[in-house]
Formats: C-alpha cells, sequence, structure tokens
C-alpha cells in the first residue's frame, strides 16, 4: 500500500444519501469528468438517456442519439466522452466534448458493447461486448472503431478496467467460454483463468494497492465468491464478500483509499474495501436496482444510478477520519 496512509484508509466510512434524477430513466453507468467538473450517466432507455451534474445532487437530462447505451468514459486527453451501447444497429457509439451535445458514431459491429475504458499510455480507447464473434473494440479518437479478435470466440465479456502501472487491460467474462482475459494493447488479448464462474460486470484498478477487484452478479458456484482480486490481471483469487447480493458496479477512490461496490439486490447494497479482501456492507437509502459507480476527486464523493426505484442516483461521502493522498494532504 505505497503511499496510502493505512490507518485513514481504514477508517473511511460512506455516508450514501438518494438524489432525484431528472427524468426516471433505467440509469446503468455513470462517470466524471475533472475539466468539466460534471458527473456524466447513461440509460438504457427514456426520453433524453443522458443526464448530468456538477454536483451529484441536481441533475439535467440531455437529449442523445436514441440507444441502449451500457457503457461511459471520459478521456482527458482527448477531452471527449465516450459512451457505448447494444441493440442499436449501427449506432451503438456517441461522443460529446461537453456532456450536452452527442453524436452518434459508427460501430464496426452491434455486439452488445457493455463497458468502454480510456488508456492514455496507449492513446486508445478500448469497449468490450457480451455478443459477436469479435467482442473488443479500440479507437484512437472515439469516431473510427476497429474490432479486435480474443482467443477464446463467442465468450462474452462485461467488466474492463486498465491499468497504468502494469500496463495492462483487464477484462471479466459473463459466459462459460471465459470469465476472464488480459491484453497489454488492446488488439492482443489472453485468456486468463477467473476465481469462480460468475458473471463479473465491473473491474477497478487501484495503483495505491497494486490490486485489480472485480464483483458479480450470479452465484454460479453456490460460495458466494462475487468478488475476486488480482495483482497482475493474469492470476485471480476469490473473496467472499459479507453480504450474498448480486454486486453490479465497482470503483477505487484514490483520496480515500477505498473500493466501494453496489449492488441490485440484498439488505444493505453498498460496501467497502481497503484492501479488497475485507469488506464492509453499508446500507443504501432505498432498495433500488444500484448499477454503476465512480467517485468524484474533486467534490470528494461517490455517484451511483439505478434501474429503478424513486430515486435513481446516489451519492456518498466519507464520514470516518479525512483520508489523506500519498503527499499528506487531506482532501478536506
Amino acid at each position: 500500500m505505497a503511499g496510502l496512509n493505512v490507518q485513514a484508509a481504514k477508517a473511511a466510512m460512506v455516508k450514501w444519501t438518494a438524489q432525484t434524477a431528472a427524468e426516471q430513466d433505467t440509469m446503468v453507468s455513470v462517470c466524471w469528468s475533472p475539466a468539466l467538473g460534471i458527473f456524466c450517466a447513461v440509460s438504457g432507455n427514456g426520453t433524453t438517456r443522458v443526464q448530468t451534474s456538477r454536483d451529484g445532487t441536481t441533475w439535467g437530462g440531455q437529449t442523445v442519439p436514441s440507444g441502449l447505451w451500457q457503457g461511459i468514459c471520459w478521456s482527458p486527453d482527448k477531452n471527449l466522452f465516450v459512451s457505448v451501447g447494444g441493440f442499436g444497429g449501427a449506432n451503438t457509439i456517441m461522443c460529446s466534448t461537453n456532456g450536452t451535445n452527442w453524436s452518434a458514431q459508427t460501430a464496426p459491429a452491434d455486439n452488445n458493447w457493455r463497458n468502454v475504458v480510456w488508456s492514455p499510455q496507449k492513446n486508445i480507447f478500448c469497449s468490450v461486448g457480451a455478443f459477436g464473434a469479435q467482442q473488443v473494440m479500440t479507437s484512437t479518437n472515439g469516431t473510427n472503431w476497429g474490432l479486435q479478435s480474443h482467443p477464446v470466440g463467442a465468450a462474452g465479456f462485461a467488466g474492463l478496467a486498465w491499468s497504468p502501472e502494469l500496463g495492462l487491460f483487464a477484462a471479466g467474462g459473463i459466459d462459460d467460454g471465459c470469465r476472464a482475459m488480459s491484453s497489454a494493447d488492446g488488439t492482443n488479448w489472453t485468456a486468463r483463468t477467473a476465481a469462480s464462474l460468475d458473471d463479473w460486470l465491473s473491474i477497478a484498478w487501484s495503483p495505491q494497492l497494486g490490486l485489480f477487484a472485480a464483483v458479480a452478479d450470479t452465484q454460479n458456484e453456490g460460495s458466494n465468491k462475487r468478488v475476486m482480486i488480482s495483482s497482475n490481471g493474469t492470476s485471480w483469487t476469490t473473496v467472499v464478500p459479507p453480504e450474498g447480493n448480486d454486486w453490479s458496479g465497482i470503483c477505487w477512490s484514490p483520496e480515500l483509499g477505498i473500493f466501494a461496490a453496489v449492488s441490485n439486490n440484498g439488505t444493505r447494497r453498498t460496501m467497502i474495501s481497503h484492501n479488497g479482501t475485507s469488506w464492509i456492507p453499508i446500507s443504501a437509502p432505498e432498495a433500488n436496482f444500484w448499477y454503476g459507480i465512480c467517485w468524484s476527486p474533486n467534490l470528494a464523493k461517490f455517484c451511483a444510478v439505478a434501474n429503478d426505484g424513486t430515486h435513481r442516483f446516489m451519492t456518498g461521502v466519507n464520514t470516518g477520519v479525512p483520508a489523506r493522498t500519498g503527499r499528506g494532504k487531506s482532501i478536506f
């Protein structure tokens, strides 16, 4: 845990507050743009299908190209949001420089694209999908995309993360063909053995811990092994979380030194961990289908989105001892 205040990380505790959406869309994914100072969330249906917020509390709907939008990321190098989706024909990609005005881009295939990430070191966007023969696509600009082959045929993928320290993409699978794979360039992929045969929907990387953590929403092996961790993106081990929920999303907060995850069922639908191994369950303000989550270092808060419920957003702030960065500066 180099550069991390261990005691502060262990003391970090998150309190969640429900927030009112601009429209009752089925929100799936959310990310933060430090340059624009906004959260941007995407939806699979609804009138607008994108909602933005400067504080996580007040949200505004943005009209975008029609599509089942499922993943979103921000590239600080390109000053660009990129969102991917599925079942929209050619229009399963869209881009925006401000979160308000969006343009549809032509995908090389409609492979039910589930997630997208940006790698500044490789200068590429990378996306993984659940259908098709080639379920990876990459782009250097968010506009022109190319399909990439992977070694496991038609196996579907959903979780995806990039580690600058390892120089590695790690992907999580959702069918028995392959449950994990990795790539140093987004083009050449190697199949890996997942720690359990679950559907790995979301992966996050912690540079402070040197650790990937992934969460799953199934229990195919019957042992609640719905978290797995890896220090190299190639070998994975299982972790049994305190709640046997269907976990849908995970992210890392460098400032708090914790992973935070959300789930779509169960009594307590969020949890945090300072090491990826020991998890603390926390109650969400509403028993919604919580799906995506991200962290804003500028606002020092998490934001999570839901598919259903009265409130489609919730924000989480640290209520424990203020965590510190590697330079010893408090974020509060």
